[in-house]
């Protein structure tokens, strides 16, 4: 059972509707697929061996389908903070999944070419550790821990418009006041409590307004977290 999988970067920085549960289950699946990802166009994982790491009892095998639906419906922005090493400005658009299929109690799934060339060898990547994402329990810490894992070795995230910020969070217009409470400071207090990340955030302004954010990052060795 895979303990990690390794994201590309702009897979990480992604505007789009999806919840914390279903970036968990996508994280997941790309974990089973990463090895193979670039030659081939399917790949199989158990339906219970799945609902087993995301933790969804026998009785919520019908939410987890809902779950996979919706990662097929859904259209998103990759790297929409343009922190690609390259000069060259990239942007895609695709679905988080071309289709899924269930069959016997077999998962098959299948990702847009395009998206297997992202995300194979990236040259800019998050390691996500799949036991410190199921013990975060908002979409919010999720995005932000994934952000941590992309950016720690330099440090710091880059500056984010907090309008980029709001879309990698997957919400619309929100008071400063209010993206300070449930977009920042409820995640970090998360990420304190359940990852090695301690989080500092720094902020610009213009004028009176608050425009960019940054976090500034430290990862804990050998951290021992309550259940």
């Amino acid at each position: 059972m895979r303990e990690s999988v390794i994201k590309h970067t702009g897979a990480v920085e992604i505007s789009g509707g999806i919840s914390g549960q279903q970036r968990k289950i996508w994280n997941v699946l790309l974990g089973f697929a990463y090895s193979d990802i670039l030659f081939r166009e399917e790949h199989t994982i158990s339906l219970r061996l799945l609902a087993v790491m995301l933790e969804y009892p026998r009785s919520s095998y019908e939410r987890l389908k809902e779950d996979l639906q919706a990662l097929v419906e859904t259209v998103v922005a990759w790297n929409i903070l343009n922190t690609s090493d390259s000069n060259r400005e990239e942007w895609n658009v695709c679905t988080m999944f071309s289709g899924v299929s269930i069959v016997g109690g077999t998962v098959t799934y299948s990702y847009h070419p395009r998206l297997r060339k992202l995300l194979h060898n990236p040259p800019k990547y998050a390691r996500i550790n799949l036991s410190h994402q199921l013990r975060l329990k908002s979409k919010y810490a999720l995005v932000l821990y994934e952000l941590c894992e992309s950016y720690w070795r330099e440090g710091s995230t880059p500056l984010i418009p907090v309008e980029q910020y709001r879309a990698m969070m997957g919400v619309g217009a929100m008071e400063w006041r209010d993206v300070q409470k449930r977009l920042i400071k409820e995640p970090i207090e998360q990420l304190h409590h359940s990852t090695p990340f301690r989080l500092t955030m720094q902020t610009v302004k213009e004028g009176s307004k608050i425009t960019h954010i940054r976090f500034a990052i430290q990862k804990r060795e050998q951290v021992r977290f309550q259940a």
